[in-house]
């Protein structure tokens, strides 16, 4: 059951994840530059790293409780 959540999880965020970038930075490459996808890319990874860090440390925490 725990891992079909997970699996469904990251599946479904999969989806408009992957869908969002070509959307979004087509219109802006065509006006101005081409580089704007990089642009796009980086600020994406740079936002997964905020909130990878933002996330609390579980090591200590007795999971089965939550």
């Amino acid at each position: 059951m725990r891992y079909s959540g997970a699996g469904f999880s990251y599946d479904l965020g999969g989806v408009p994840g992957g869908a969002a970038a070509p959307l979004v930075v087509t219109a802006p490459a065509e006006n101005y530059s081409p580089s704007v996808g990089g642009w796009f890319m980086s600020a994406m990874a740079l936002l997964s790293l905020v909130c990878v860090l933002a996330l609390p440390e579980t090591r200590d925490r007795d999971l089965e409780r939550i």
